[in-house]
This record gives structure tokens, sequence and C-alpha cells, in this order.
């Protein structure tokens, strides 16, 4: 019996110790998911890799709030197995919002292992931005600045300026507060201001970063003045015998000395000046004087914003004489004589001496250079164009003449656009000549601007002034300076008008007519003044 109990025994612990042989292992050792922070929004995040151990046999794999890859095969979020050795990954869906955590849980044979990922922050606050400072700008002109894109905002950003308007990647301009998101672009405009050397700012702020825009409207210096330049000027005096034209082309160094002076003559001959008895000065407003032993005496001159042309009045120094002379830069263009072939024209001048009067009118000019009047227009009203009155021609350093009018002399401007020119007609009369070369076409606000003008009247007199044009037209005269009284212009705030051809005209005053040059930075007009002898010639320059 005992050794029956024995046998027994020994039996079972056999049984056992096979049992215990053959038992299987799945729960695996622990693993470990490293959390991420800073991760984008809405997008599927990967974990790093962890590998099953510890077990002998498959076991479960489940997942809540993901999904798992074994070794590298698709994504499931339905529960598995898995084997030693194998490489498992999860992924997670990020928030849709920021700073905001996700967890997904995966399980190995009871072992359980989690995964989080936290959403970056909200940033608005985008990098630093620049625009670039422009110089030398036009007076009145709206500029665009560079473009900037947007970058290092994951949200949208608020945008709103002061001082100008903007766009958004080419949308209409506006100074609405609004958003904007990564990766846009943005470009400011600014209007420039009304004077010259004058800075203008508009900043902009995205997301409490500015960034500002400065235009600054152009100078004038002593340098815009060095060079030669083409003068041509009527003389209106009350003995009208002593009326005259003259003309002549001055050099000027750097420091406004005149050093060389050709081609001078007025209607009785004339001579030029001496190298060193004028002095042209200019200040930052493009305001002109001159001075020395040959000059006028209450001189007044305005550069053009293109430094290529300027209009000024003087007299003499008895103050007989009063002067109105338009100056032209010769900048050494070339010319041919298809400059002045197959062109349309118009014309204002004004004539003293034997007879005083302002002309205005049109004409072509045919293939050969001949001219011919087609309309003309005198204080009394339209009379019987000139029709043909010879042939025109430019001679390759620019200078105009006309062979049926052999007392004509004029200067082709360089951008074969406008002449000025010289004549006397068959009554002793004087005529300063402002020829236009038409085929620009003109916007109904290109007159808006302050303009600087000089007029001569058949009076005699001179007068120089400011005229504010808004964008309706209306217009405030100021800074009357004349030669004698009155001195005023007789409106008070007349409408200016252009048309799309470039004529300019007020609506309460039928006398007026006048031209805008091709490049919009003169205008030269006729008018009657309410004066004996009121006939005017002005020369606008802004």
């Amino acid at each position: 019996m005992k050794k029956f109990i024995i046998v027994i025994i020994a039996l079972f612990y056999s049984f056992l110790g096979v049992q215990m042989l053959f038992a299987t292992d799945t729960k695996p050792n622990h693993f470990k998911f490293i959390n991420q922070k800073n991760v984008a929004l809405s997008s599927p995040i990967t974990s790093n890799t962890i590998t099953v151990s510890g077990i002998d046999a498959a076991a479960d794999i489940s997942i809540v709030g993901g999904t798992y890859s074994i070794t590298d095969g698709p994504y499931t979020g339905t529960s598995g197995k898995v084997n030693n050795g194998d490489t498992v990954t999860v992924q997670v869906m990020s928030a849709a919002s920021f700073s905001t955590t996700t967890t997904t849980t995966l399980t190995i044979g009871g072992v359980k292992g989690t995964f989080s990922v936290k959403t970056l922050a909200a940033d608005p606050k985008p990098d630093k931005f620049t625009f670039i400072p422009q110089t030398a700008v036009e007076l009145n002109t709206v500029i665009t600045s560079n473009t900037i894109t947007v970058s290092g905002i994951n949200e949208m950003s608020p945008i709103s300026i002061v001082g100008g308007t903007y766009s958004i990647n080419s949308g209409p301009y506006t100074d609405v507060i609004g958003t904007v998101e990564n990766g846009d672009t943005v470009t400011v405009q600014v209007m420039s201001a009304g004077i010259y050397n004058k800075k203008t700012t508009a900043t902009l702020t995205i997301g409490g970063v500015k960034g500002a825009f400065s235009v600054t409207t152009l100078t004038f210096t002593q340098a815009d003045l060095t060079g030669t330049w083409h003068i041509h000027a009527l003389s209106a005096n009350s003995a009208s015998d002593k009326s005259k034209w003259y003309h002549a082309t001055l050099t000027f160094d750097s420091s406004g000395n005149l050093t060389a002076a050709a081609d001078c003559l007025d209607s009785f001959g004339g001579t030029c000046p001496d190298p060193g008895s004028i002095r042209w000065r200019i200040n930052g407003n493009g305001v002109m004087s001159e001075t020395g032993t040959s000059a006028e005496i209450k001189n007044h001159y305005t550069m053009a914003s293109n430094k290529k042309f300027m209009a000024g009045t003087g007299e003499n120094k008895s103050g007989s004489r009063f002067d109105l002379e338009i100056i032209q830069k010769d900048t050494g263009a070339s010319y041919s004589p298809s400059d002045v072939q197959n062109k349309s024209f118009v014309y204002h001048q004004l004539k003293v001496g034997g007879t005083n009067e302002w002309r205005y009118g049109a004409g072509t000019i045919s293939a050969d250079g001949t001219m011919d009047i087609t309309s003309e227009t005198v204080p009394s009203g339209s009379v019987t164009p000139s029709g043909s009155v010879g042939t025109i021609s430019v001679d390759s350093n620019g200078l105009v003449a006309i062979s049926g009018v052999t007392t004509f002399h004029g200067f082709l401007s360089d951008d074969k656009k406008t002449v000025v020119g010289t004549e006397t007609d068959s009554s002793t009369s004087y005529m300063l000549i402002v020829m236009h070369i038409t085929g620009q076409t003109y916007t109904s606000d290109a007159l808006a601007e302050t303009w600087f003008a000089h007029m001569l009247t058949a009076t005699p007199k001179w007068i120089h002034f400011t005229a504010a044009v808004a964008s309706d037209g209306v217009t405030s005269f100021s800074h009357w300076v004349c030669s004698a009284s009155p001195c005023s212009s007789g409106h008070t705030t007349p409408t200016f008008s252009i048309s799309s051809s470039g004529t300019v005209t007020i609506a309460e005053d039928a006398s007026f007519h006048g031209q805008m040059s091709d490049d919009g930075k003169f205008m030269v007009t006729t008018e009657t003044m309410n004066e004996e002898n009121g006939f005017a010639l002005s020369v606008f320059t802004r």
C-alpha cells in the first residue's frame, strides 16, 4: 500500500512537470510610447516603434482611440494578434484645436501603453516683415509697396493699416480691418504728399507686428540745373514797339554758373550773356531764381518734376518789360525728320506788340513735314484756319524750323512731344508758341494735383501763383504774386476739366483753353483776364 501511494505521488509530480513544460506566456514585457508635443492640427501622428518581447505565443492586441500597425503593415483599429519580435507603431489623429491633447491606448496581452499627442499652441504673431522705402516719387501719386509674404503664423491673424490701404493676394485695396493667414501676400498703397521733399508713411499691423511703408516726394538739387538749356521767351512792354521775343542756349555748371551761351537772338538782334554773368539757384521745392549782371529782376521759375522743363517770369531792371520764359533741357537726345512727320498737334500762343491776342489751334503734319492748320480760335471766337503754313523740320540737335515762317525758331523736347518756339509775324507782333504732338490718352482725374503757374499778359504784366486741383476739378488758387495790380485770377473756386485728348477747360470761363503735355508734367493755357489787353498765356508745372 505504501509503495502504491509512493507511485501515485510520483506520477502526479511527473504530470505536473509536463504541464508546466508545455504552458504558454502571452503577457509581454512592458512597452512605452514617447508622447509628442507641438504637433500639427488635424493630422495623423505616428508613434515611435516598439518591439513585442517576453511572449512565447501569439498575444491579443487591441487599441482604443487610434490605429496600430504590425511590422510596417497597414494601420487598423481591429483587434488582432502579435508574436514575439513583432514591431508595432500606433497612429492617432491630432485635435483640430490648438493646445489640445489626444490619447490612444494600445493593449497587448493585457499590458497597456498610451500614446499622447498635443497640438501646437496658437500663434497669430507673424515673422517680421519689411517694406522698402521709396524716394523721389511723384507728388500726389498713389505709390505701391513691394510685396511681403505672411509667415510664422498658424491661425488667422488680424490685419489693419493706418495712413494707407492694403491688398491681400492681389485683391482690392482697403483700409478696413481684416484677417490673413500664413502664406498670404500683402502690398500697401499710400498717397504721396502734394509738396516736394515730404515723407508720407503708412503703417501695416499684422498680429501685433508693425511694418512701415514710407514714400518721400522728389526733391530738387543744384545738380538738376547742370547742363545745357534752351530758352524761348516773350517780353511784353507798355511801349508796343519795344515788345520782343528772345531765345538762347545756355550751359550751367554744377554751381549754377553760366559757362557758355550760344544761339542768342531777339527780335532786334541781341547778344549772348557773358560766362559768369548769370547764376541759377534752385531749392528743394523746385523754385529756381537767377542772379548776376545779366539776370532778370523779380524772377521766379519752377522746374517740373521731370527735371527737364522750367517756366518762369521776370522783368528788366527798369521795370518796363515783363517776360515769360520757357526753358527746356538739352539731354543729348538724337533727332530725325520722322519726329515731326505724320503727326497731329495742337498749339497755344501769345502775341504782343503790333497786335495783342492769344490764339490756339490744331492741325496735322504730313509725311513730308507739311504743316496744315485745320482750326484756330482767337479772343473773338473761331477764325478761318491758316491752312498750309510751310514745312516743319528738326535737325539732329532738336532745333526746329518752318520753311514758310523764316522767323520761327524752336526746340523739340527729348520725348519728341513738345515744340517751344518764337516767331515774328508780318505786323511786327512777337509770339511765344507751344506746340504739343497729340495722341496721348488722359483720365478725368489727370489734373488732380498742386500746380505752379506762370502767366504773361499783354497788359503788360506777369503773374505767378499756385493752383490746387482736387479730384473733382474744383480748384483753389493761392500765392498770387504780380508785377502790377489787380493781382487775382477773377475766379474764386473754378472747376477745371480735362478731355481724354488732354484739352483743359474751365467751366466758368469760356475763354480758358489749354493742353496738358504728353508726360503730364506741365500744361499751357490761354485766356482773357478781366483787364485791358488781358490776353494771357500761362504755363503750369508740377
